[in-house]
């Protein structure tokens, strides 16, 4: 599990937005028992593709504030109402500072403010940077073996998650590999590594991903 630094002294003044959103986005994680790569893995799959020491700064209270629409995409990774990511559990109602300059509001007024339901729905429609360019990705959908190759490749992950919904029939890089792997295992019998598989098959699949983005001129 990962550790990031807090404090239980409340800084003075209004507390600012991120710290409140940090400090929620903590309590999540922890309750799901997720690692930060876990939780970084379901923010690329909406995507917010937030680098590891960006979620840290985050969660330790050293971001000022997020926007709305991240704060949504975290609302959507965690299937919580966005009431639980501005939920103040301290004393009295503090006063929370929605960015340096501006006044501040009670974290009640916030939380009602952002009264609701859960956001819910099967699918996430991720866009890419070119127009018309976006993807339905459900929920859950395991995108690890995706994100391993977009930084291998120095590219955002969600091009290489909508590069391989494109050639493996909606299926991302990790789903497709594990279904070819397991369809060699069952070929194969009981006693073959699964490990030799999967190695073999993310190779290949990972080349065709390459040049796909080769093709479309999106690597040099």
């Amino acid at each position: 599990m990962d550790v990031t630094e807090a404090t239980d002294v409340e800084p003075e003044g209004g507390l600012p937005i991120g710290a409140l959103v940090g400090r929620n986005v903590a309590r999540l994680r922890a309750e799901r028992r997720w690692t930060q790569i876990e939780l970084r893995e379901r923010w690329v799959q909406v995507g917010l593709a937030w680098p590891r020491p960006k979620l840290s700064a985050l969660e330790s209270g050293r971001r000022d504030a997020v926007s709305l629409g991240e704060l949504v995409l975290m609302a959507i990774a965690f299937q919580e109402p966005l009431t639980e990511l501005v939920r103040y559990d301290g004393p009295g109602d503090r006063e929370i500072a929605l960015s340096p300059a501006s006044s501040q509001v009670t974290a009640e007024a916030l939380a009602s403010l952002f009264g609701g339901s859960p956001p819910t729905g099967a699918e996430v429609l991720v866009f890419g940077p070119e127009e018309g360019d976006a993807s339905l990705v459900k929920l859950g959908t395991p995108v690890q073996a995706d994100v391993e190759l977009a930084v291998r490749l120095g590219v955002p992950p969600q091009e290489v998650i909508q590069t391989a919904m494109r050639l493996f029939s909606g299926n991302s890089l990790h789903q497709e590999r594990d279904a070819r792997a397991e369809s060699l295992l069952e070929l194969k019998g009981s006693d073959a590594d699964p490990r030799a598989y999967r190695g073999h098959v993310t190779r290949e699949l990972s080349a065709q991903v390459e040049k796909s983005l080769r093709d479309r001129g999106i690597l040099s």
